[in-house]
């Protein structure tokens, strides 16, 4: 597995800076898992968000990257920061401990980025062949439908 993470520079009339997560949400990056699927980490979540709940499916979008098949449209998934690939290579396990494989139904809350915003910038620079032509769902405080298991 190989961990992406953005980074930015600036070049200034005295020095040469770069800067790692300035703002508070800042710090989204991807996965690239054994199976080669592209995973997008979201960074920190805003500090507030409505406490609206998400159901659908994550799917593998025609670019090789995770998707989130949702009621009316399907986005690029992008989980927490800190998730890390599973055991196996093949799913990822969020910071709260849920594994998450294509395929899965979802429960999860969430937050986009408005298009042009300097948050749609950057989830779009970690994984430009993700977003071509799609917007970006960023989920948090994810759980597997109980509706779905088996």
């Amino acid at each position: 597995m190989r961990h992406h993470a953005w980074l930015c520079g600036a070049i200034g009339v005295v020095s040469l800076t770069a800067c790692v997560t300035t703002l508070p949400w800042q710090g989204a990056s991807s996965l690239t898992l054994d199976n080669g699927a592209t995973v997008v980490t979201a960074g920190r979540p805003p500090e507030a968000m409505g406490a609206v709940q998400y159901s659908g499916q994550v799917v593998l979008l025609e670019q090789g990257c995770w998707g989130f098949k949702g009621f009316d449209s399907t986005n690029v998934l992008m989980l927490p920061s800190g998730s890390k690939a599973s055991g196996d290579g093949t799913g990822v396990v969020t910071p709260d401990g849920v594994t998450v494989r294509v395929g899965d139904q979802i429960l999860a809350g969430g937050y986009g980025a408005g298009d042009g915003t300097a948050l749609d910038a950057e989830w779009r620079a970690v994984a430009p062949e993700c977003f071509e032509s799609r917007r970006g769902s960023a989920l948090v405080d994810i759980e597997r439908d109980p509706d779905e298991r088996s």
